[in-house]
């Protein structure tokens, strides 16, 4: 698996507001048929610390690399059409405010040939297509 830390300006926090508590948002992100739900393709999302993830039909897969549930998720995700091997490492931080939840998202790594398609993704797991 490659993997590398990289800071850039496509590693720009994209934060929004999500009607309801942290632990419904949560939920919509780890719960597999919530999440299919939520996005319209089948996903099958693990809850464990190293548990697999698969979500828009299998474009993305990748693995948990670290839980804090109800706060914060942190996956390492690929594309199916990305160069093999290549992994990119996407955090949800989700944090209490008075008209629900305020969630940032952070992606970083993603191969300059699949960048739109990875920001569909991320739009759409954020709400925001």
């Amino acid at each position: 698996m490659i993997f590398r830390e990289r800071r850039s300006d496509e590693d720009t926090p994209s934060n929004g507001n999500v009607q309801g508590p942290p632990e419904d948002v949560y939920e919509l992100l780890m719960d597999s048929r919530k999440h299919a739900r939520f996005t319209g393709d089948k996903a099958r999302i693990s809850r464990e610390v190293g548990g697999k993830i698969m979500a828009y039909d299998g474009y993305v897969e990748g693995t948990n690399l670290e839980i804090v549930p109800n706060a914060k998720i942190v996956q390492c995700w690929r594309g199916s059409d990305w160069p093999q091997g290549h992994y990119s490492k996407a955090t949800f931080a989700f944090a209490k405010i008075k008209s629900g939840t305020r969630m940032t998202f952070i992606q970083s790594n993603i191969p300059t040939t699949s960048m739109s398609r990875s920001r569909r993704a991320g739009k759409s797991t954020t709400g925001r297509r």
